[in-house]
């Protein structure tokens, strides 16, 4: 019998870990010195994981089953060696059940895990995807050409400016309408501030009125969680300023 020969039978028994001591540290031997038998404990390994997944998920191809039983088969050959009680063929097959129900329930809570994340993604890129719409669906009307603009005074009084601000300090989204504005003078524009409770100004973002005097603009950057004593509007230079300069052109208090 060839060098080969002599461990092809073993290459089971090492890949389900049932080899004892002194039988392993001469396979492992062998091992260093058998291309063929590295590639046959390769496809071993590979066949017993597969064979594992037929509990759960996808059916390991043919092949797979094919190699192992072929494998497991030759295992009578090894009654010419017997092992001693509790280490040798009486509990190989007690382990590979053991092993293969562990695999099973693992993968299957792996998975469940896996689909009930997938759940809550899908779930929360759903809600985002419909405020989103909403959002767009909002911004569209503002910006739309045809959308009707009536601001209601008395008598024959000019429409004032006027201004309205939306503002969520938990999610950091603030919209702002204004309507009846005057053209910002030459090389200047209109500058938002956020003035908070506590601390200087924080600048909300710059915009320039329409032919009609009306403004739409959204912000989704603004800082999280800062509490607004209220709002304020100051004409900048074309690039927005760090502060405010003075004076305020228009300004109003949270309701």
């Amino acid at each position: 019998m060839s060098s080969h020969d002599q461990f092809a039978e073993d290459v089971l028994l090492y890949a389900l870990g049932s080899l004892d001591e002194g039988e392993r540290r001469r396979f492992e031997t062998h091992l260093q010195e058998c291309a063929e038998c590295r590639r046959e404990l390769l496809n071993t390994r590979e066949d017993l994981g597969l064979l594992a997944l037929t509990a759960e998920g996808p059916k390991p191809p043919a092949r797979s089953r094919e190699r192992l039983v072929a494998a497991m088969a030759k295992e009578p050959r090894r009654s010419e060696r017997p092992a001693p009680i509790g280490k040798g063929w009486m509990w190989i097959p007690w382990f590979t059940t053991l092993a293969f129900a562990l695999l099973s329930a693992l993968l299957y809570f792996a998975n469940l895990r896996i689909r009930n994340d997938v759940a809550a993604i899908r779930a929360e890129a759903q809600t985002q995807a419909t405020e989103l719409q909403q959002a767009r669906e909002m911004l569209d009307l503002l910006k739309s050409p045809d959308a009707v603009r009536v601001t209601l005074t008395m008598g024959n009084e000019k429409p004032k400016p006027q201004a309205k601000t939306i503002y969520s300090p938990k999610m950091g989204r603030l919209i702002f309408i204004a309507s009846n504005l005057p053209p910002a003078p030459a090389d200047k524009a209109y500058e938002l501030w956020l003035v908070p409770k506590h601390g200087a100004p924080v600048p909300a973002g710059t915009f320039w009125p329409d032919a009609a005097g009306n403004v739409a603009m959204t912000k989704s950057t603004m800082p999280s969680g800062m509490e607004p004593k209220a709002f304020a509007v100051t004409i900048e230079k074309e690039e927005g300023s760090a502060t405010p300069t003075m004076p305020i052109i228009m300004q109003g208090a949270g309701e």
